[in-house]
């Protein structure tokens, strides 16, 4: 269990880190929050999502400025040779 291999990195519009994990099994997205106390350290980080097809990496994370409530990842290597990028967003 933990952070393994962080390979990518993206903020959002609250200021919270994205950090896409590059190993051989599956490829985790966690999150650090910002840091309001001004430690020099995340106030959390938490496990976001986990890349469940065999294979699968991610290869990046962004979010666009005209969807502030929309995450993109692009994935890669899938076992199905199914590279794709998947949208998540927030309600």
């Amino acid at each position: 269990f933990g952070l393994h291999s962080p390979d990518n990195l993206a903020s959002d519009n609250a200021g919270n880190l994205y950090i896409v994990e590059d190993n051989s099994s599956k490829s985790d997205v966690w999150v650090a929050t910002k840091d309001h106390n001004q430690d020099g350290s995340a106030d959390n980080v938490y496990l976001f999502s986990t890349l469940n097809t065999v294979g699968a990496e991610g290869t990046g994370i962004y979010f666009p400025r005209t969807k502030p409530k929309t995450m993109y990842i692009n994935v890669q290597h899938a076992a199905d040779g199914n590279d794709m990028t998947i949208a998540v967003t927030k309600d």
